[in-house]
C-alpha cells in the first residue's frame, strides 16, 4: 500500500500532510462558493438592468438578444452588457420605484413669503373658525326676529 493515500488514519505519521490538504482544499472549496455568489448576483443585476432599460437606450443588439446572451453567457454576457450593450449618454430620471406624488391642485399653496410659525398658523385657524360661527349664529339671530317681527 502507498502511503500517499489521506482516506483514513493508517499513517498516523504523515507529518500532518493530510490535514493541510483539508484545509487547503477547504480554502479553495469556500472561494468556488465566493466566487459563484458574486457571479450569480451580478448576473441578477445584469439580467434586471437589462429587463428595465427602454429600448432607445439599448446599443448594438435588440434588448431580446442582449437578454438571451446574458442568459447564455453569464459572466461574459454580463460584463458585455455593461462595457457595451447600455447607453450611458441618456439621463435616467431619478425614481425611487414609488409613483409620483399627486399635488392638490385646487388649494392654493402657502407663499413662500409666509414665515409664521406652525403654532401661530393653528391659532389663526382657530380664530377664522371661531369667525365664521359666531357670524353663522348672528345671522341666524337675525332670522329668527325678522321673522318675529
Amino acid at each position: 500500500m502507498s502511503r500517499a493515500g489521506c482516506a483514513g488514519s493508517f499513517y498516523p505519521r504523515d507529518g500532518g500532510r493530510c490535514d493541510a490538504l483539508r484545509r487547503n482544499a477547504d480554502t479553495i472549496c469556500g472561494m468556488y462558493v465566493v466566487l459563484t455568489a458574486v457571479t450569480f448576483v451580478f448576473f441578477v443585476i445584469t439580467l434586471v438592468d437589462v429587463i428595465r432599460r427602454p429600448e432607445p437606450q439599448v446599443k448594438f443588439l435588440p434588448k431580446i438578444a442582449w437578454v438571451f446572451v446574458v442568459i447564455l453567457i453569464p459572466l461574459l454576457g454580463s460584463v458585455l452588457w455593461w462595457a457595451v450593450g447600455r447607453d450611458y449618454s441618456v439621463a435616467e430620471p431619478a425614481s425611487s420605484g414609488f409613483p409620483a406624488r399627486v399635488v392638490d391642485r385646487t388649494r392654493p399653496a402657502p407663499s413662500p413669503s409666509d414665515r409664521r410659525s406652525t403654532e401661530q398658523q393653528l391659532a389663526d385657524l382657530e380664530r377664522e373658525e371661531k369667525e365664521e360661527r359666531l357670524r353663522a349664529e348672528i345671522d341666524r339671530k337675525r332670522r329668527e326676529k325678522g321673522l318675529e317681527a
